[in-house]
């Protein structure tokens, strides 16, 4: 009867591998009556074997490390399916191919999308301060939010709304949200259309960094296993054999070389296999990005509420808006000049 055979995880090998080496070095400490003295780490032959156990490790990860990362982007499940990279980045380009005729239409809707999200960041930015009335309040200006200070209605697009008062800090917030504190970084169009794209946390922060965190998550690895080469060679090395007579003195040197070397072997084992974890988790981080970058293109794909609006209907808009303000601001200084005279007479009687 056939079994089936179950993936083994790459963590379960290394420890194995790391608990086989430990027993080995027990049983030779153990058979040897090796003690350990810490004034052997100053040593020549301290600093010597630090050095040796530091290179192996460095080697051992950078040798697996393009391994790790060749074999978790080609990888092919037992059942013939493609593996998450694959998976991922097919998802990513089949999507891709399918907007890419309509790259201005997607400029015009990653910018609204952009401004959505900033705007829920300045939301959420002021209900930390309980600010429940955040929505209303981004549409005041700043000398009105600096009078609610009392409760007071103020007219807003033509509707009256009314405000509670605020605190001092409350107060403060909120003008630094109007003043453009509370930001968030703007990815290029070519970020997502595109894997390689130049332009580097919601999805918005997390995406600013990523380069950053992979590189962070390759560095921070590879030190770590350095020093813990460092703290375990710093423990072998301090080794101590019991003498009990001088011909035991080539015994001590064999036991104390055999525990070296076992635990040099080991180094080297658990080196190459962090190296291909370290290159297994940067694969999937990028496929992270990867994933994050095709829901955001089929978010707009399925977006049936977006109007596109070409280059003409923009400007005539912009004309429009501008002509409104300068109306408004005409209206503003002929009722200004309407109020009372200087000599106390009122205009138009």
């Amino acid at each position: 009867m056939a079994y089936p055979v179950k993936n083994i995880a790459k963590e379960t090998v290394l420890t194995a591998v790391s608990l086989l080496g430990l027993l080995f070095l027990i049983v030779v400490t153990s058979l040897a009556n090796a003690g350990l003295d810490p004034t052997k780490l100053t040593t020549v032959e301290s600093v010597s074997n630090l050095s040796i156990n530091a290179a192996i490790t460095i080697f051992g990860i950078a040798v697996a490390l393009p391994s790790g990362i060749a074999n978790t982007k080609i990888r092919v499940n037992k059942d013939g399916s493609s593996g998450r990279y694959l998976q991922d980045y097919r998802d990513y380009n089949t999507i891709r191919q399918k907007i890419e005729p309509k790259r201005i239409q997607f400029a015009q809707w990653h910018q609204a999308q952009y401004l959505k999200e900033l705007h829920a960041k300045q939301v959420s930015y002021l209900l930390e301060f309980d600010i429940l009335q955040a929505e209303d309040v981004l549409r005041l200006t700043r000398e009105q939010i600096r009078g609610l200070t009392t409760s007071q209605m103020y007219v807003v697009d033509d509707k009256e709304v009314y405000y509670k008062s605020l605190n001092p800090v409350q107060i403060k917030a909120c003008l630094y949200v109007l003043d453009g504190h509370v930001k968030l970084h703007k990815l290029s169009d070519y970020y997502f259309l595109y894997c390689d794209g130049k332009a580097k946390k919601s999805f918005y922060d997390q995406a600013y960094s990523e380069s950053n965190d992979e590189r962070f998550t390759v560095v921070v690895k590879l030190l770590y296993k350095v020093f813990i080469g460092f703290v375990v060679t710093s423990i072998w090395t301090s080794l101590v054999i019991s003498q009990l007579t001088e011909e035991q003195t080539t015994k001590e040197f064999i036991y104390k070389a055999l525990i070296l070397m076992i635990a040099r072997i080991v180094n080297a084992v658990s080196s190459t296999l962090w190296g291909m974890l370290i290159g297994r988790e940067y694969v999937y981080r990028q496929c992270y990005y990867i994933n994050g970058r095709t829901q955001f293109l089929q978010l707009f794909d399925s977006d049936t509420t977006f109007v596109y609006q070409n280059i003409e209907e923009q400007v005539k808009q912009e004309i429009q808006e501008r002509e409104a303000t300068e109306c408004q601001t005409l209206q503003n200084e002929e009722q200004s000049s309407g109020q009372d005279l200087p000599d106390g007479s009122v205009s138009g009687v």
